[in-house]
């Protein structure tokens, strides 16, 4: 089922998604400080490329996922389709895959660009709409994951260099309470860690919650 390829991963740890905050903090310097250190721009360009690659794990995971998920049951192509009749396929579209949907209904929809996965929200519409509702929780639970999609297409899109809008949304983050429009965002282990933390357990609860509810409709 959908949770063997990664069953290993459950059992992952809190210790293992941690970093070593001793060592990071040697080779990062006294952020107070004046100067950076030689070290600390090449870790900060490790831990961005972290977090960056720990979200866009998350959000392939999540778009495979759900395509599995609909090929195996059309009961959520069905779901999806009643919320979304503004993008129906077309013969067209069933002619390639020989006018049998009952299991391809995922791939065809993400092939022929019906559903998106590309931010946050389109992963949770998605996953709303197909199931109903019923698995919105998991992503209730993981309130980091916002963060860390922000703070990866920050790196992503502007280099880290913060804006306003982004200090708007990281307010009420004491991760972030110093950060400042203009300035490069200055990640840390225990920030970084965080990130990979929330895409890693967020990944899992997901896989895990759709993996029972798969397992319940046999």
């Amino acid at each position: 089922m959908f949770l063997n390829v990664f069953e290993e991963a459950t059992k992952a740890g809190g210790n293992e998604l941690k970093f070593s905050a001793g060592v990071l903090a040697g080779l990062l310097g006294d952020q107070s400080g004046p100067g950076i250190p030689p070290a600390r721009e090449g870790v900060e360009a490790v831990l961005a490329a972290m977090v960056m690659a720990s979200y866009a794990a998350f959000e392939t995971l999540a778009a495979d996922l759900w395509v599995a998920a609909l090929n195996r049951h059309t009961v959520l192509a069905d779901n999806w389709a009643d919320k979304n009749k503004d993008k129906q396929i077309t013969m067209k579209d069933m002619s390639g895959y020989g006018w049998n949907l009952s299991k391809s209904a995922g791939t065809l929809l993400r092939q022929s660009k019906r559903i998106s996965f590309e931010s946050l929200n389109d992963i949770r519409q998605a996953y709303s709409q197909a199931f109903k509702g019923e698995h919105d929780r998991v992503f209730e639970e993981c309130p980091e994951l916002i963060i860390a999609e922000k703070t990866r297409h920050l790196f992503a899109h502007r280099g880290g260099l913060m804006d306003q809008k982004f200090i708007e949304q990281m307010k009420g983050n004491p991760q972030y309470a110093s950060a400042a429009a203009g300035e490069r965002l200055r990640l840390t282990g225990p920030i970084a860690g965080s990130h990979v933390a929330a895409c890693t357990g967020c990944g899992i609860s997901l896989l895990k919650t759709v993996d029972d509810w798969s397992l319940a409709q046999s």
